[in-house]
């Protein structure tokens, strides 16, 4: 089975940015939607980090997490798609050898970094990798970078993520995944994967539905407001 790739393309509309559909429509990102839509208590709980790190260390933090994750995120394409790899960074090396393990099961990679679309609720995300692992079949995977183990309970947001990018998947491709990976790298040690089974992505989408309507509801407000 060979998957159309759309290439993730951007466009910015009264300064927020927004998916290009191949028809150049306008899709709201999957991470605007859950930004928006984060609970009091995650904002709290953002903001007693930050406070306790201290504003400069957070946003160090922060900046070094984002070029680690696109700096990974980008030699992965690669590895995947077969083109030759420039030399790693050695700051990259602890994540790329975590993860490595996870990658050389892959097979029959199907897509890479493409864009995928749901119309029908008004947004767009991209796939970090669609691909047949080990004896799971075929699979939705989500790269992820941290500096130590992650809790079950910490990663909500991305469960989400997948969860809308397993409904775009569908409303793009016809094509009804049943199994997904939620991928961190780590240093120093292999990577964790957290999968997701088909029941378990059906009731994340149903969260991410109302999360969707949320944002509808907040964005209508503030239409009202400004008016």
């Amino acid at each position: 089975m060979k998957l159309t790739r759309y290439p993730p393309r951007f466009e910015w509309h009264d300064r927020q940015c927004y998916y290009l559909d191949p028809h150049g429509g306008l899709l709201t990102p999957v991470s605007a939607i859950l930004s928006a839509t984060k609970t009091l208590q995650e904002w709290a709980q953002l903001k007693a980090w930050r406070e306790r790190v201290g504003e400069a260390e957070a946003t160090r933090i922060c900046r070094e997490s984002t070029t680690r994750g696109k700096e990974l995120h980008k030699r992965i394409e690669r590895y995947l798609l077969k083109r030759s790899l420039p030399p790693c960074p050695e700051s990259l090396v602890p994540w790329r050898d975590s993860i490595a393990p996870v990658l050389k099961e892959l097979h029959h990679v199907h897509l890479v970094e493409g864009a995928v679309f749901h119309h029908g609720q008004g947004y767009a995300g991209t796939v970090d990798a669609i691909a047949e692992y080990e004896q799971q079949g075929l699979c939705l995977f989500d790269w992820k970078t941290a500096t130590s183990l992650r809790k079950e309970e910490w990663i909500r947001g991305y469960k989400l993520q997948v969860a809308a990018l397993w409904g775009a998947i569908q409303a793009t491709y016809g094509l009804t995944l049943e199994k997904a990976a939620i991928v961190v790298a780590l240093p120093q040690q292999e990577a964790q994967l957290f999968w997701l089974d088909l029941i378990a992505i059906q009731d994340l989408w149903l969260e991410w539905e109302a999360k969707i309507q949320q944002w509808r509801e907040n964005t209508e407000n503030a239409v009202r407001e400004n008016l």
